[in-house]
């Protein structure tokens, strides 16, 4: 039993100097204002005025209204700030608009579009409404785009509204005709399973 206990002492030290013996070495050449990450693996320079070059710290002149990268290898600009050349210049932020999500630059609020340098407010026709992006409009449902208005979808007899609201078509059993629906033949229903029977095919093919 003791021998067994002197074994696993045995193991855990050396575990141990596999684990500090690298941070050791790692401490003898570190550079000047630099400190080994939280791994003791490798070195990372000091993120408030340094940035790494090859194998030591270089002091990082950074501009006015700017800071060091994450990576804290370059500088990058403050939110409300762009870069131009070497050095950070205020982003001007036009009437109903606002900084963007990466802070170097400006997107209109929603219900405004960008024309040139500002934004104008988007003129939404009867029957439309604010499209997902807020740039611009779309048409309500049952409703189609014509020039600047909506007109509304005539649906004829057995058809219904379809899936993106701006069209019809036509009900189950029924076929597109011109401008209605007519019932579908025995030959319809044929064509239509073989058709339906393709398309499972080809997915089943392009599963594997």
């Amino acid at each position: 039993m003791q021998t067994v206990k002197g074994g696993n002492k045995i193991k855990t030290y050396m575990v141990l100097l596999i684990l500090i013996i690298p941070s050791l070495l790692l401490a003898e050449n570190i550079p000047k204002n630099a400190d080994s990450n939280i791994y003791g693996t490798d070195c990372e320079c000091d993120r408030r005025s340094y940035f790494r070059s090859r194998e030591k710290c270089k002091k990082a002149i950074i501009p006015e209204n700017a800071h060091i990268t994450f990576y804290a290898n370059c500088w990058e600009c403050d939110p409300g700030y762009f870069r131009s050349d070497q050095k950070c210049e205020k982003v001007i932020v036009p009437e109903n608009a606002h900084i963007t999500f990466y802070g170097n630059g400006w997107e209109c609020d929603p219900g405004y579009f960008r024309s040139d340098q500002k934004c104008e407010k988007v003129i939404v026709p009867e029957n439309a409404h604010i499209n997902f992006y807020g740039n611009g409009w779309e048409c309500d449902r049952g409703y189609f785009r014509s020039g600047q208005k909506c007109e509304k979808v005539i649906v004829p007899e057995n058809a219904h509204i379809n899936v993106y609201g701006s069209d019809w078509e036509c009900n189950k059993g029924y076929k597109k005709s011109n401008n209605k629906c007519i019932p579908m033949t025995k030959e319809d229903f044929r064509k239509q399973k073989e058709l339906e029977q393709d398309i499972l095919r080809e997915i089943e093919r392009r599963k594997f």
